[in-house]
């Protein structure tokens, strides 16, 4: 243990099986609700097991010394994900106001008027990320649905003409304002480049997280 570095962040962990609606468990799995990583390992062992990134503390390392750790996820991938969600948490790239406004709300007030919440919907979805050709005044928004994959660089099936109906359903408010909707553009991890991860954000619904 290096003395330089005696601190180490923290997270609450619990099981969501009673504490979340259906809905919010189904986003949390899907990685739609960015603020809720859903630990696969534990909960393959039973219940829904999600670590909270709302509230974070700095505790002294010596305190874990006594504690058996547990394996988070059941793959590398997860774990470059939950990567990638933390430096999200620190600094999320900016959505322009006009993309939340007409296409980022639109879709997810669409998913929760769905029958299921949108839950066949975000079956198979790792995330949503959307890319905006301005950051504040977008007139090309391009909507990614990445998909689960197994571990090999195999996809997980998406209800693909599904997402496309959702977009047609979106395309002409967003028209009305100026912007273009492109996509769904479904892709996994390994198949999108690095360029265009780097130069999409992550979306979420906030009234869900709320």
């Amino acid at each position: 243990m290096k003395e330089s570095h005696p601190w180490v962040s923290v997270a609450p962990v619990y099981d969501a099986t009673n504490l979340l609606t259906k809905s919010r468990i189904a986003s949390a799995r899907s990685g739609s609700t960015l603020h809720l990583v859903h630990l696969t390992a534990l909960s393959a062992v039973g219940g829904v097991w999600v670590a909270d990134l709302r509230l974070e503390m700095s505790i002294e390392k010596t305190l874990l010394l006594s504690r058996e750790p547990h394996e988070a996820f059941v793959d590398e991938v997860d774990y470059a994900r939950l990567t990638e969600r933390l430096a999200v948490q620190r600094a999320r790239a900016a959505v322009a106001g006009l993309c939340l406004e007409h296409i980022v709300e639109p879709l997810f007030a669409r998913l929760r008027e769905l029958g299921d919440n949108g839950r066949h919907l975000r079956d198979g979805v790792r995330e949503l990320r959307v890319h905006c050709n301005d950051p504040v005044s977008p007139t090309i928004v391009t909507l990614y649905v990445i998909q689960k994959d197994d571990g090999d660089g195999r996809s997980v099936a998406v209800d693909a003409d599904g997402w496309s109906s959702l977009v047609a359903e979106l395309y002409e408010n967003a028209r009305q304002h100026g912007i273009t909707l492109v996509g769904p553009e479904i892709e996994t991890l390994w198949d999108l480049s690095a360029r265009d991860y780097l130069m999409s954000a992550p979306i979420e619904d906030r009234i869900s997280r709320s």
